[in-house]
């Protein structure tokens, strides 16, 4: 592998990288706020079905790829430094700003992860939905009613 080559490849990664991520927050941005709105036209049930089918799977694939892609960093790493480009400091660097952007996507990424899920989850809650019918029952049932005359 060449000096050229590998800086295509370093500079490439990082394009690819932000392009995913710039394209995966619209599209998982999009899904937790029609799982949050009540008034998105679909049933609670439908909404944790979403919520387990689509958006699980979309965090735990985005957060694989950032893993994946600091892990193909660091095996390009390796390739390079058997091949002696690693003499150059230019090189050294650009994998460094490499592997430290590509880490840090990834702890970003699962971090944001973690918070809408709690945030999500404590949203679709059955037991908060079902309390909120019980007090509005309750509240139905001891109504004080005039008394006619």
């Amino acid at each position: 592998m060449q000096e050229i080559e590998v800086i295509i490849l370093f500079i490439g990664s990082i394009y690819g990288t932000f392009t995913l991520l710039l394209a995966h927050f619209k599209v998982i941005n999009e899904r937790r706020d029609e799982l949050v709105d009540p008034k998105s036209g679909k049933d609670l049930a439908a909404r944790i079905n979403s919520f387990r089918s689509d958006w699980i799977p979309l965090q735990i694939g985005m957060v694989s790829a950032m893993l994946f892609m600091t892990v193909f960093i660091v095996i390009i790493f390796f390739s390079v430094m058997q091949n002696g480009l690693l003499s150059k400091p230019a090189i050294i660097l650009l994998f460094i700003m490499s592997f430290l952007i590509h880490f840090g996507a990834f702890l970003g990424h699962l971090w944001g992860g973690v918070q809408d899920y709690i945030f999500i989850k404590k949203r679709l809650e059955p037991r908060r939905h079902r309390r909120m019918v019980n007090d509005y029952t309750e509240l139905e049932r001891n109504r004080i009613t005039p008394i006619s005359e």
